[in-house]
């Protein structure tokens, strides 16, 4: 017989899990407008090393903002039906939570930024891109907090 969720605990990760789809729905579709210009880059990344690096970086911090989101809906199924007597365990999730949705913030935007990617002519879909993977960055880290919050509650409520 499977447990039955906790409801206090249900509550304190509704939000984060329907903010986390949310943010998962705009990480794919900047993959997706980033994928119209994979074969380009591809074919440029053969002739410059430059170019080869930031197809990496690219596709790396993409990689890097899916895992923990991943990661942050797989906790939020996983709370819920943890026994009562894990409070301990519920505590842990949280704070890795918010250490692995934190580093992949910062290390999404020390890439995803006006600084490094600059807008380009003519090539709307990967201009969206940049400003999506933005604002995914802004995302992970209300993320971070949350489920910092979450924490809390979760140690609030014993």
């Amino acid at each position: 017989m499977a447990p039955s969720p906790s409801i206090p605990t249900l509550i304190c990760v509704l939000p984060i899990a329907t903010y986390t789809f949310h943010a998962l729905s705009l990480s794919k579709q900047n993959i997706d407008r980033l994928l119209t210009y994979e074969r380009e880059a591809e074919r440029a990344a053969q002739w410059s090393q430059t170019a080869a690096q930031r197809l990496r970086k690219s596709r790396m911090t993409q990689a890097a903002g899916v895992f923990s989101l991943a990661f942050s809906i797989f906790t939020c199924f996983i709370l819920p039906i943890l026994p009562p007597t894990a409070t301990m365990y519920r505590l842990c999730l949280a704070a890795v939570n918010s250490i692995v949705l934190a580093v992949a913030a910062l290390y999404k935007s020390w890439f995803w930024n006006e600084r490094t990617q600059v807008k380009i002519p003519l090539v709307g879909k990967f201009n969206a891109a940049v400003a999506g993977s933005e604002e995914e960055v802004r995302m992970l880290g209300w993320l971070c907090g949350g489920w910092a919050a979450v924490g809390c509650a979760l140690w609030w409520l014993g």
